[in-house]
């Protein structure tokens, strides 16, 4: 794939690119920039592995939106390639009949290596851990 091609499909890692010094402002590749497309480049061309819960690893910008306004989620990606996504679920007992706003509500926190190789899933059904969770980055935010 040349870099052209990565450049033009590639706009998320792109904008994590710009924002880690990788490509300059003025769009630019530094040489930093440069080995880490090549690992990127190298990482793609291989068989993508199936994922059971990470949705938006292998997903545009564009797409990663849609979903993100979809299913009321978030997908964030690292400075790596990796992938955590933040989506609201609701739980069923096996024996329930499942109807909208019956089931217990939780959120699942899935993330994924910038490989896609390790993916790790866990629910949290407190509303108290997800609040913990939220004022942890409020506070990294206002800091």
């Amino acid at each position: 794939m040349e870099l052209v091609e990565f450049m033009s499909n590639k706009e998320c890692v792109v904008e994590t690119f710009k924002v880690n010094g990788l490509i300059a402002k003025d769009n630019t590749v530094t040489e930093k920039g440069l080995m880490a497309i090549q690992f990127y480049l190298d990482m793609i061309e291989q068989k993508k592995p199936e994922l059971e819960n990470c949705q938006t690893a292998y997903m545009s910008c564009s797409e990663v939106e849609e979903w993100e306004k979809k299913n009321a989620a978030a997908s964030v990606s690292f400075d790596s390639g990796g992938v955590v996504e933040f989506l609201p679920i609701e739980m069923f007992s096996k024996d329930t009949k499942i109807e909208k706003g019956g089931g217990i509500k939780g959120m699942l926190i899935s993330m994924c290596d910038c490989a896609c190789e390790d993916e790790i899933s866990e629910i949290v059904s407190s509303n108290d851990e997800i609040r913990k969770l939220r004022d942890a980055l409020n506070k990294y935010l206002e800091s």
